[in-house]
């Protein structure tokens, strides 16, 4: 499952934008110049893996899927920056693994104490008896 994103673009008067994108954990070191203004964060956390089915001999069933995870987008002044920074990128989680399993949940993805993009929920496993919503 593919990680997720954290996208950061930063720039001022006079200063071209810079657009970094972080898939892995990283480091931020403010920079110096007086003309830096801030930052633009575009973040989303890992989402939540799959639930396992059941794979019984008379009734098969599908679990459920891992809920989506959170997208942040917040400007950040360069006064309220700190010198350095750390992006922590919040992984996918793992599908669940053998007969009603549940997904595990995504990692949440973060800058500093700044921002969190929250992981989504795992799936759930599907049920041990099958269920209808179809009141017919």
């Amino acid at each position: 499952m593919a990680n997720s994103a954290f996208t950061l673009t930063s720039g001022g008067a006079s200063i071209p934008p810079v657009l970094r994108q972080y898939t892995s954990n990283a480091s931020f070191l403010k920079p110096t110049s007086t003309k830096f203004q801030g930052i633009w964060i575009q973040a989303v956390g890992g989402g939540g893996g799959g639930g396992a089915g059941r794979a019984g001999v008379t009734t098969k069933s599908a679990g459920g899927g891992g809920e989506g995870a959170a997208m942040v987008t917040m400007w950040i002044p360069a006064a309220s920056l700190p010198a350095t920074g750390s992006i922590s990128i919040g992984l996918g989680g793992a599908g669940g693994v053998g007969n009603l399993a549940t997904g595990s949940n995504g990692g949440h993805t973060t800058f500093d104490a700044l921002m969190v993009a929250r992981g989504g929920a795992g799936g759930p496993s599907a049920t041990s008896t099958p269920s209808s919503t179809n009141s017919n």
